[in-house]
């Protein structure tokens, strides 16, 4: 994976997803963007509820090598295992 652009918070203009947990970032939200390359140029979005939580994952718990990314997948395994409730609550909030 190469960073194409570095992580940057901006305000959403338009709705968006979550590449992490897929919640809705609704126009106005601030939130984490960024451009990486894999098999193609692609754009990655943080809402701010993940923010903490990857950086946990990275900094902490990273089973991961992270010159190849950290998938969305990847992410929702962390939290079933160090913060089920968090991502019940998630769930429950978001209607999944």
């Amino acid at each position: 994976m190469e960073t194409i652009s570095s992580p940057r918070i901006v305000k959403a203009r338009k709705h968006h997803r979550c590449s992490w947990c897929g919640k809705e970032i609704s126009r106005g939200e601030f939130h984490t963007v960024s451009t990486l390359k894999d098999d193609e140029i692609y754009t990655w979005r943080e809402c701010e509820r993940c923010a903490e939580y990857v950086s946990e994952m990275i900094e902490g718990y990273c089973y991961w090598d992270l010159s190849d990314g950290v998938t969305s997948a990847e992410f929702i395994e962390f939290m079933r295992e160090e913060h089920p409730d968090v991502l019940e609550e998630w769930r429950t909030y978001d209607g999944c």
